[in-house]
């Protein structure tokens, strides 16, 4: 299925063109291929932005015309020259409004993207019932539980180069917005966990190293660790960005 075909579909779905069952048959598409759904969701944004802007009706008519007269070019057995030059003027208009559509959901994502990324995927981390005893090994669990993120802190010590208590620590910094540390004791847990066998917070320290590089607007950090998350089935968090949530970093830091 080409993208105008794709398109179509899509149209349909939205305008309420599809009967019942063709509307389970395109459904089941979105849920089958990522793609589609990203696109669905993008012609969703777009008409959204549509609205507010007011333009609803103008670009409504012109990308009618397109479709309209594309269909009727394939179908055309006048001179091809002819053809051309009747049709070059609607094939304009039909980019000019492809390319307001584009530029409208550009901004509606970006904008999306920064006031509410954070908010839509960030997750707070939960102490597991099986680590509620380790405050009497010097983990501290309880501190982190009644969110005593100074206390965590203060007793924090760089020559314990414990992962467990660096993570508590990275993500008590987190909590107080102090992004750049936080940043830092990630990444130490990351270089501890790169030659040893067993792999402590390696999984937790990737998955909110994201975030806080979301936070200190490295994009480009942040979809590279989320390739890395997804590339591992055995990663905790494997799937839970999808390639949308790396489509909408990567828009943002080009704009």
């Amino acid at each position: 299925m080409d993208n105008f075909t794709k398109l179509e579909e899509i149209e349909a779905y939205l305008d309420g063109e599809m009967t019942p069952s063709q509307r389970a048959i395109f459904e089941d598409k979105v849920q089958q291929q990522p793609e589609l759904g990203e696109l669905l969701h993008l012609v969703k944004i777009s008409r959204e932005t549509i609205n507010l802007a007011g333009y609803k009706k103008e670009i409504s008519r012109i990308h009618h015309t397109f479709i309209q007269e594309k269909r009727l070019e394939s179908k055309s057995k006048g001179p091809k020259k002819l053809r051309t030059l009747v049709v070059l003027p609607n094939i304009l208009k039909g980019i000019a409004a492809s390319l307001i559509l584009i530029a409208l959901a550009t901004i509606v994502v970006i904008h999306d993207t920064k006031q509410n990324f954070f908010e839509k995927k960030y997750i707070e981390y939960k102490i597991p019932l099986e680590r509620s005893s380790e405050q009497k090994n010097g983990i501290p669990t309880q501190w982190y539980i009644e969110e005593n993120w100074e206390k965590i802190i203060e007793n924090y010590s760089v020559e314990t180069q414990n992962p467990q208590y660096l993570f508590f620590s990275a993500m008590a910094n987190f909590n107080l917005k102090k992004y750049d540390t936080a940043n830092d004791q990630f990444e130490e847990i990351l270089e501890l966990n790169r030659n040893a066998q067993n792999k402590v917070f390696l999984d937790e320290a990737e998955f909110y190293s994201v975030f806080t590089h979301i936070k200190l607007g490295n994009y480009p950090e942040a979809v590279s660790l989320i390739k890395k998350i997804n590339s591992s089935s055995s990663h905790n968090y494997n799937g839970y960005f999808s390639s949308w949530d790396q489509f909408k970093l990567q828009l943002t830091h080009f704009f």
